[in-house]
């Protein structure tokens, strides 16, 4: 069975929220300064959604998808919609892996799950294509998935985490939660670390982010950080738009200069 047109755009959904550029502080709204953290490699690093699922997109691409599998299972362990819309895709159509539709739909019920209306879509659509016995299985199906990966457990994971990478933060220790810590984000090799002249600490070599931005809840909060990226798949598929294909029709030969 063919993958429906929707399912097929989550693939490059998901990387939306992997290549939203750095946006200048001073000039966008809070919410739209933290989207486009979400492209730098600090943020990358240590959000394992992130780490986890760019690392599956980089594996699919190159055609290894057992090893795509294992890191959108990782990712989706983080309630990470995207990895496991994928993960339901790739079910469904067998696409590396021995098609298994009752799994396919099970993941892709919990990607709908916090209600993107394109996935709730792609969810019934899938449930129609079942036979009985079909969702039997994928009732049964769901509810192991559920059991481990479901949003309150992924986001328990991903808190955990977040303790530990703020317990290293660097900054003020007096509450001022990084207000005069400059970081300079970048991509790709590490740069050096000097002092400011009010002695903050900064990276070498990229675009400047205040510490009280890099350090924001919506970033390190799993509840408010996941509605931020609620809003990115939104505001995403508002951008994409979508097309609506009909039936192919002959159009008439363009007149020509011996016509008139």
């Amino acid at each position: 069975m063919c993958l429906p047109h929707k399912v097929l755009a989550t693939l490059a959904i998901s990387t939306i929220l992997a290549v939203l550029p750095v946006p200048a502080i001073a000039q966008l709204p809070d919410e739209s300064l933290q989207a486009g953290l979400l492209n730098t490699t600090q943020i990358a690093s240590s959000h394992p959604d992130l780490f986890y699922r760019d690392s599956a997109i980089r594996a699919y691409k190159t055609g290894d998808k057992q090893a795509a599998m294992r890191l959108l299972l990782k990712a989706a362990s983080f309630a990470d919609k995207p990895a496991q819309s994928m993960l339901a895709a790739m079910y469904w159509n067998g696409d590396g892996i021995p098609m298994d539709r009752p799994r396919g739909y099970a993941w892709m019920d919990l990607a709908a799950d916090r209600g993107y209306p394109d996935l709730l879509a792609n969810r019934e659509k899938f449930w129609q294509q079942l036979d009985p016995q079909e969702r039997q299985l994928a009732i049964a199906e769901g509810r192991k998935i559920y059991a481990y990966y479901d949003d309150k457990s992924g986001l328990k994971r991903l808190g955990n985490i977040f303790r530990r990478e703020l317990a290293s933060a660097t900054g003020s220790r007096t509450g001022f939660g990084g207000n005069y810590l400059t970081i300079l984000m970048r991509d790709g090799a590490a740069g050096r670390s000097l002092k400011t002249e009010d002695g903050a600490p900064m990276v070498l070599r990229g675009t400047q982010v205040r510490g009280t931005d890099y350090y924001s809840p919506v970033l390190w909060n799993p509840e408010l950080y996941a509605k931020l990226k609620d809003h990115v798949w939104e505001d995403s598929l508002a951008d994409m738009g979508t097309v609506e294909v009909g039936s192919l029709q002959s159009v008439p030969a363009p007149s020509t200069s011996k016509d008139k």
